[in-house]
């Protein structure tokens, strides 16, 4: 506990090298800030600080100069604008988008705050640092190229009607030289894109090291899977949540493969075929795929005929005979559409 006061204490304070007084964090989600709210901050530097405010990249402020954080923190405008909020939060950036700029395709700055709350409840962090950055257009002007996980404002496509969608990146890095991320799913529409970045969050809550960041998190364990993989598991993992259909798996359930998406996806219908029968699927295995070419794969719904059509069909296009097998994971996406 007390190392955890410790590294919640780092995240809070900014401490000066030159005289000991602290930078005191204002988090200001999406960066939504009133003149009202500007006008009572500047009050409160000169009252506790040194007259100073600061702004940063990830659209937050900071409060200079301070000696007595306690008294500044009791003041009423932290109950509105939080010193330390959630892990979903604290680092989130996101463009003007459709009510200020002209190029943007989403509204962007409350879709990216309705995403937060959302992971907020859903998955609650005490600690841990997840930099989710939004951009309403290709442009990028909320820098989601960058991101932890990054949003991309787009035009998705539901039971035929057009709507609001994002396209979703991972990887992205802010040190040294920084480094682009890539894309995991393209058209997400906005409605379901929580619920496949709610996979990823739960994944990194279950499988982190103690206070490992989400950017450290993806290079020790999701940097070994491919983008599409990775897609593909956040869709799965959605669909059996939204199906109550409960499984053990881990998004490194399997041994590496070396991003070769066949071999993915044979492993992973092997990890799912065992999660919903008890029993393998095959006797015996060479490398990724079974050793006996005549061997007959059992249907799930003759094993257990309450298992999801779906899921079954899904997992018997996974296994099934290496002529009629799945090869990429976009041969997959239909059976678990939400």
């Amino acid at each position: 506990m007390q190392l955890q006061a410790r590294h919640l204490q780092r995240e809070m304070l900014m401490k000066r090298s030159k005289d000991g007084s602290f930078g005191v964090q204002v988090v200001v989600p999406s960066g939504i800030f009133s003149g009202g709210a500007m006008i009572k901050a500047a009050a409160l530097s000169e009252e506790f600080g040194n007259s100073e405010l600061r702004l940063s990249v990830e659209q937050n402020l900071y409060i200079l100069g301070v000696t007595d954080t306690q008294a500044l923190l009791k003041d009423a405008f932290f109950s509105e604008y939080k010193n330390v909020n959630s892990p979903y939060l604290n680092n989130l950036i996101a463009c003007a988008g459709t009510e200020h700029c002209s190029f943007g395709v989403i509204e962007n700055k409350r879709d990216a705050i309705a995403m937060s709350e959302y992971l907020t409840n859903a998955v609650p962090l005490e600690n841990g640092r997840i930099r989710l950055y939004w951009s309403a257009c290709v442009k990028g002007c909320g820098t989601h190229e960058i991101a932890d996980i990054g949003f991309e404002g787009c035009k998705a496509k539901v039971d035929g009607k057009t709507e609001d969608g994002v396209h979703i990146t991972l990887g992205g890095k802010i040190v040294s030289d920084g480094k682009n991320g890539y894309t995991v799913i393209k058209s997400a529409p906005l409605r379901f894109a929580r619920f496949y970045v709610e996979t990823l969050v739960l994944e990194y809550k279950k499988l982190r090291n103690t206070h490992e960041s989400f950017e450290d998190f993806h290079e020790r364990v999701l940097r070994e899977y491919s983008a599409a993989y990775i897609g593909f598991y956040m869709r799965l993992q959605a669909y059996l949540r939204a199906k109550n259909i409960e499984t053990s798996l881990n998004i490194n359930s399997f041994s590496k493969t070396g991003k070769n998406e066949e071999f993915e996806i044979f492993e992973l219908g092997r990890k799912l075929y065992y999660q919903l029968s008890k029993q393998e699927p095959y006797s015996a295995y060479n490398r990724f795929t079974n050793e006996n070419p005549r061997e007959k794969l059992i249907d799930l719904k003759k094993i257990d005929p309450q298992i999801d059509d779906n899921i079954a069909a899904l997992v018997h296009k996974m296994l099934e005979s290496e002529e009629k097998r799945a090869v990429v994971f976009s041969e997959l996406t239909d059976f678990i559409a939400l």
